[in-house]
């Protein structure tokens, strides 16, 4: 399923009046922009974090970006989800204590996100999570295909250029699909929508046009998925991360080809 609809996805997109330059023609024009929202995360009251991003699945983007920083770590934890869109604030309230959102805020790492600043956990604590023990494998050429499709697939980066796309994939199915104007909030929106509707993501596909940082690998090992496929390059933090986690990690699958960084076995 894709997260929103062509109605939805236009809200992130406004129409503006340019000038566009070519050679020595100089006209004004009607061009489509991506908007950047704020949008501030509230658990329990306490503020958590604003994080830019393109203002649509915000409940979604809430959600996952809860998870992926350890804050929750069931759907069972979360007792109340509203938001305010005029005013840009999402309130998640859980059955944790203010006390255990307290000392986890005072962890903070600056990111190499686009579109945030600051995670909860440095990414060394990845070391601490159980190994992902999926056996889910895919085909060479089923690689190729899933990719072509994903890249078919955004309607504000067609429109707009600007933002990053993520899936969630079963085999060479799409289950969900997400955009953001930052590759983490595209991630967060695909692991929040799947919580929110009792999505098991183990033994599926992560796929993302966004660089593979350590941050992204440390999410995906959260949510123990195997498979995490990238149109980038992933950096050598995020390299390792993978192979202790024991998650397959592809790069640079672009048209017949990709590389293979780590646990290559889930390739065949």
């Amino acid at each position: 399923m894709v997260l929103g609809s062509s109605q939805m996805e236009n809200s992130a997109i406004n129409e503006i009046s340019i000038e566009k330059v070519k050679g020595s023609i100089r006209e004004q024009c009607i061009d489509s922009i991506a908007k950047e929202n704020p949008i501030t995360i509230f658990l329990n009251d306490i503020e958590v974090v604003t994080l830019l991003c393109s203002p649509i699945q915000i409940k979604e983007l809430a959600i996952g970006y809860l998870f992926s920083e350890g804050l929750l770590t069931d759907k069972s934890d979360i007792l109340k989800i509203t938001l305010d869109e005029a005013k840009g604030i999402v309130w998640v309230t859980s059955k944790f204590t203010d006390s255990c959102i307290v000392d986890m805020s005072k962890k903070r790492l600056l990111t190499t996100g686009c579109g945030r600043g600051f995670s909860f956990y440095n990414p060394l604590d990845a070391l601490q999570l159980e190994k992902v023990t999926s056996e889910s494998n895919i085909l060479f050429k089923d690689v190729i295909s899933l990719m072509k499709e994903f890249h078919s697939k955004p309607y504000i980066y067609k429109t707009t250029g600007a933002t990053h796309c993520a899936g969630l994939c079963m085999n060479t199915s799409f289950l969900v699909f997400a955009e953001d104007i930052g590759r983490h909030n595209a991630v967060d929106k695909i692991i929040g929508y799947s919580i929110i509707n009792n999505i098991l993501m183990e033994h599926k596909i992560l796929t993302t046009t966004g660089r593979i940082s350590s941050d992204i690998i440390l999410k995906a090992g959260r949510c123990k998925i195997p498979i995490v496929i990238s149109r980038s390059a992933p950096t050598s933090f995020a390299i390792m991360l993978a192979e202790k986690l024991n998650i397959t990690l592809v790069g640079f699958a672009r048209g017949e080809r990709f590389n293979i960084y780590s646990n290559s076995f889930r390739i065949l």
